[in-house]
């Protein structure tokens, strides 16, 4: 077999990930294709794939399980070998008793998280049929003519990406490097994204990452205990990567834009909008201010005084804010009411008299001390979500 080596240029490389392709091409003496696509186009596409489906890596996805196909079909190549189906490493959809094989179907409804390269032209991102002609699946009727087939190797034998890269380093001399947010360090390190802003794009919209993933197949090979694998889970799914500046300054596009977009694809039963957490922190400081000889004084009933109310607080529950950092700070000034016709505006007169009926007659119009979150639960509806 002399096979010929098809590649995607995803825009995201890295040189290790460099040197590696070409520690492949050579040390095989291997042919290989190599796609770049206009990076303005890889760019627009991006925008509107982030809008679609909060994804950084759609471009790649759709690149990559499509240009392999082009060729085959272009050069007549009946025979396609991919390393391993994800629906059988990853998610469990299937084992390597189901000798899957490609088809245009999975690639759309999963790699491609049934978004079509043909629906991006009708958005409103100025993308054009000739932008996404290198996305495009080639139609059935061309594979079928070629007679192309895509299998896998994962069919025939127990995959294990660990096991795997280990014998390419100390054989064929592979690089392995860190990443940010997994202990993994064979897989996608020839991107700068994939287990940085792309896996935690993953975890804000699903609530787990790349780590529970990796920690999942170890744990399946008796390599990790449950307990451990839970702990090491935990040190690493919050952390937020480093290389976000790097992706916004190759996109031009703010911190701000890119989480928007990403919010709305978070999942509901994940992310509660409605609440911060199980428990809510909150701090709050009222300062009066008066003259010490007003109080001495026999003759004043009610000292004037001033008051300064100071709220730090997590989000209230009715912003929406979710799992957002941050918090909320707000500061009020107000004064004792000496009259009240002359002190109060009309207009909160009636409004007062309109909600509480009697309030200004009663001596004591509060029944009871009800703060800001109190009030929330008992009037108003939950939000879901």
């Amino acid at each position: 077999m002399n096979p010929l080596l098809v590649s995607y240029n995803k825009h995201y490389n890295t040189e290790l990930g460099i040197r590696n392709l070409a520690y492949l091409r050579t040390i095989f003496d291997c042919d290989i294709i190599t796609k770049t696509v206009d990076p303005a186009i890889v760019k627009k596409i991006t925008r509107a794939t982030l809008n679609e489906r909060g994804s950084i890596y759609w471009h790649i996805l759709a690149e990559s399980t499509a240009f392999p196909v082009q060729i085959a079909v272009k050069f007549k190549i009946p025979l396609i070998i991919w390393g391993v189906h994800q629906g059988c490493d990853q998610i469990g959809m299937f084992s390597h008793l189901d000798e899957v094989e490609m088809t245009g179907k999975y690639r759309r409804d999963h790699d491609l998280m049934g978004l079509d390269e043909e629906y991006l032209l009708d958005g409103d991102y100025g993308i054009e049929d000739g932008d996404i002609e290198a996305f495009t699946y080639p139609h059935a009727m061309e594979i079928e003519s070629v007679g192309v087939r895509g299998i896998y190797l994962s069919n025939y034998f127990r995959w294990d990406t660990k096991a795997q890269h280990e014998k390419m380093i100390e054989q064929y001399d592979y690089e392995t490097g860190l990443a940010e947010r997994t202990i993994d360090t064979y897989n996608y390190i020839d991107c700068h994204h994939y287990t940085g802003l792309h896996d935690y794009i993953k975890f804000l919209k699903f609530g787990y990452g790349k780590i529970t993933d990796n920690v999942s197949r170890e744990i399946r090979f008796g390599r990790l205990s449950r307990n451990t694998g839970i702990d090491i889970i935990n040190q690493y799914q919050n952390r937020k990567p480093e290389d976000i500046m790097l992706f916004l300054d190759w996109i031009g596009m703010s911190e701000e834009q890119l989480f928007h977009m990403i919010d709305q694809y978070r999942d509901p039963k994940i992310w509660k909008k409605a609440s911060t957490a199980e428990k809510l922190s909150f701090l709050y400081v009222e300062t009066y201010h008066g003259k010490l000889s007003d109080l001495a004084n026999p003759d004043i009933t009610s000292a004037p005084m001033q008051i300064t109310s100071t709220h730090n607080t997590s989000w209230y529950p009715f912003f929406l804010m979710g799992q957002r950092p941050g918090g909320h700070y707000w500061q009020a000034v107000g004064k004792k009411i000496q009259d009240l016709e002359s002190d109060v505006p009309i207009e909160l007169i009636n409004y007062i008299e309109k909600e509480q009926p009697g309030y200004f007659e009663s001596e004591k119009p509060w029944k009871k001390r009800k703060g800001t979150f109190q009030a929330y639960k008992d009037e108003r509806e939950p939000i879901q979500g």
